[in-house]
């Protein structure tokens, strides 16, 4: 993308952010911003237009344009600069456009011109001179589990169909009481008949 114009002049800039398949997209975004400066490594701004700070004006969906005023080339030299226009929603995305920004050298200067009123009306740029900026869809999905949702686990406490005694679920620390099962202390004879048992046992 190239943007050219005389130094000290008005230009106005029209884009266009379109979607996959050439769509023009309806988003309303969050932010956008114009920024020009000497290269991509420089940290200083030359000068910068802004949705927010009603600089960049909203057209139609997705049709935008803003202006660039005689100040903010007026003490540039006349060479290339760069520029990149970014589009921002919310936290979901941040589309960065980069591009050329030409100065050119001005023929009829400040000086020889009349001061003329002041144009407060947006102009529309004819659509040849429109920039074309893609973005990606995006969409925010919603995921519905209708159905319980069956974790598998290795832990005991996890399991669904855990044993019973005597109705009594089997899990954590269970007494005899707690399973309803009687106990009492052992007598001679049950120590015998124990023995026995043993005796016998192939």
């Amino acid at each position: 993308m190239r943007i050219a114009m005389r130094r000290s002049d008005i230009k106005w800039v029209r884009f266009k952010v379109k979607g996959p398949k050439d769509c023009v997209t309806d988003i309303d975004f969050t932010n956008i911003y114009f920024t020009v400066k000497k290269s991509a490594k420089d940290k200083n701004v030359i000068f910068q237009k802004s949705l927010k700070n009603n600089e960049i004006y909203r057209i139609a969906a997705g049709d935008y344009q803003f202006k660039i005023d005689p100040p903010d080339t007026r003490d540039l030299a006349v060479q290339d600069y760069v520029f990149d226009i970014q589009v921002m929603y919310q936290n979901i995305i941040k589309e960065t456009f980069v591009g050329t920004f030409a100065v050119k050298e001005e023929i009829t200067y400040e000086e020889n011109e009349d001061i003329v009123p002041v144009d407060f009306s947006v102009p529309q740029v004819p659509e040849q001179s429109v920039l074309v900026l893609k973005v990606p869809e995006f969409f925010v999905l919603t995921l519905d589990t209708p159905e319980p949702v069956i974790v598998h686990s290795d832990s005991y406490h996890d399991l669904a169909d855990k044993p019973k005694i005597n109705n009594v679920t089997i899990d954590g620390e269970l007494s005899l009481d707690d399973l309803g099962i009687l106990h009492r202390p052992l007598s001679a004879e049950d120590i015998d008949n124990i023995i026995d048992s043993v005796d016998n046992l192939p």
